[in-house]
Formats: C-alpha cells, structure tokens, sequence
C-alpha cells in the first residue's frame, strides 16, 4: 500500500515527530494506531492555550462577519471582510444580530406565553405551544443534522483516510500487516 507524504494520514501520524528522518515505510498496524494515538491524543494535547486563543479571536472576528488573514503575511488589514456575506437591504447581516435577534425572539415568546398564562384554559395553550415549539424544533435539526451527515459521508467515503482505515479493516480480518510505503 501507498501513502502520500501529502495525504491528512502522514501530516496527522507524523505532525508532532521532532526526527529530522521520517520513514520511507513502515507497516499498516503501526501506522493506524500511531494516526489514532495523533488525533485523540496528540493533537489535543499540543499547544491547547495557542489553538484557544485562535479559536476566541476566529469566533468573536465571526460574529462581527470578518475573517483574520494571518497566511499572506502581514496585511494591511488584519480582519477583512468575507468576501460573499449575506446582506439585508444593502447592509452586511452580522451574526450577533442574528443571535440577538433570537435572544429578542425568544423573549417575546416567553412574555406572550406568560400572559396566556392568566387565560382561562392557559396552561393547556402553553403546553401546547410548547409541545407544537419542540416538535418543530426537533423536526427542524434532525433534517439539519441528516443533511450534514449525508454530505460528510459522501465526502469522506472519497478521501484517502477512508480507504486507509479500510484497508486497515481487511488486514485485520487476514490477520496480516502489509507494508506502507510513503510516496511524494
């Protein structure tokens, strides 16, 4: 079997590996677990304080509908815009307006449900609404949760660590271990 020195497999295996000398080849078993022990392990571990740092600045510059451009070097401007952004009315929709748009919603809704409260035969149109809300809800996220299975699926059933855990799978069941030969 071929692995290339370009594929996620090597890059995740052999990322932390400080040897000067990577290997040319090696045997399937020993790389698989090597790429588990790299993804559960390693990369977690490897610099947690830098990648959460990152993450904060990726998720604030987010919602505020820009994007931090550190790859071209030192830009003029640190955080430019998205380049295609939805807009409402000639103006860039930033998502914390859309949160705050829900949070706004879901007092409104919260207030009414109060006051239907005091209705004679409220508590029954509260469980109700309730009842309709979450069923909607659940509806609206298994559809939204299928359809980004589906596509991962579909994506990674395509991609060379599919078919290296797969042929991790039949050695196993031939009770073998093939060599691993990493190409450019």
């Amino acid at each position: 079997m071929e692995v290339r020195k370009t594929s996620f497999v090597y890059k995740v295996a052999y990322a932390w590996d400080e040897s000067s000398q990577k290997p040319v080849k090696t045997n399937l078993c020993r790389l698989f677990w090597r790429f588990i022990f790299s993804i559960f392990i390693m990369w977690p571990l490897g610099q947690p304080f830098l990648k959460l740092i990152i993450g904060i600045i990726w998720v604030l510059a987010f919602l505020f509908s820009k994007r931090p451009d550190w790859e071209n070097g030192p830009p003029e401007d640190l955080f430019p815009d998205y380049k295609r952004w939805p807009r409402f009315r000639g103006h860039r929709v930033w998502p914390v307006t859309v949160i705050l748009g829900a949070i706004l919603v879901w007092l409104v809704f919260g207030s009414i449900k109060d006051l239907v409260a005091y209705l004679p035969w409220g508590d029954i149109l509260i469980y109700i609404s309730w009842g309709y809300m979450l069923i909607y809800s659940l509806i609206v996220a298994g559809i939204v949760a299928c359809l980004i299975f589906s596509f991962i699926c579909r994506r990674f059933s395509k991609s060379e660590t599919w078919k290296f855990v797969k042929e991790y799978v039949l050695a196993k069941k031939k009770k073998v271990c093939p060599e691993v030969w990493f190409t450019e």
